[in-house]
């Protein structure tokens, strides 16, 4: 989505905020190479944020602030703290014309529901073939207790050639 949106020639950030498991890293082949800037450096108060994104090699006007190391879950909850996650996503909505926030699974941990009440629009992705309808509805009912109600939904590792699928991406069953 984000390679994507940098595509239409908008500046697009992309923040790794599943520091648990961070994944955008490995995507976008980054290395530490001497840069410690990084989301986690970033909530530690030990960088600014600018100091932390960084643009991806290969894709014009897209940005990534990794998370360049996990951290343990009891260090996750003082990490987060929501003043500092308002001004990173103010100072980010300053400087680029979109701001994707990735987010570790709903229903996994707290995370999910504290980023969506700071950011203005929410996105469920969804994982054909692994993210069952309950599931899926469980996120839906957190994020409306919560007072966020998502955008859309994106489904990815769909197998269009699988039985049931028919046609401009449209599924029955």
């Amino acid at each position: 989505l984000a390679v994507a949106m940098s595509e239409t020639g908008k500046q697009v950030l992309l923040i790794d905020a599943d520091v648990r498991k961070p994944s955008l890293r490995t995507i976008f082949e980054m290395t530490d190479d001497g840069h410690q800037a990084d989301l986690v450096s970033y909530l530690r108060r030990r960088t600014p944020f600018e100091a932390a994104v960084r643009p991806v090699a290969g894709v014009r006007n897209l940005s990534v602030v990794p998370a360049m190391t996990g951290v343990s879950a009891t260090e996750v909850s003082e990490l987060m703290e929501p003043e500092r996650l308002k001004n990173m996503l103010r100072e980010a909505a300053e400087r680029f014309d979109c701001v994707i926030v990735d987010s570790p699974p709903m229903g996994a941990v707290g995370e999910p529901l504290l980023l969506a009440s700071l950011i203005k629009s929410v996105m469920l992705v969804v994982r054909a073939g692994r993210t069952g309808k309950g599931l899926v509805q469980r996120a839906v009912d957190h994020l409306g207790e919560a007072q966020v109600s998502p955008v859309g939904v994106v489904l990815i590792f769909a197998d269009v050639d699988r039985r049931g699928y028919y046609g401009y991406g449209y599924y029955y069953g």
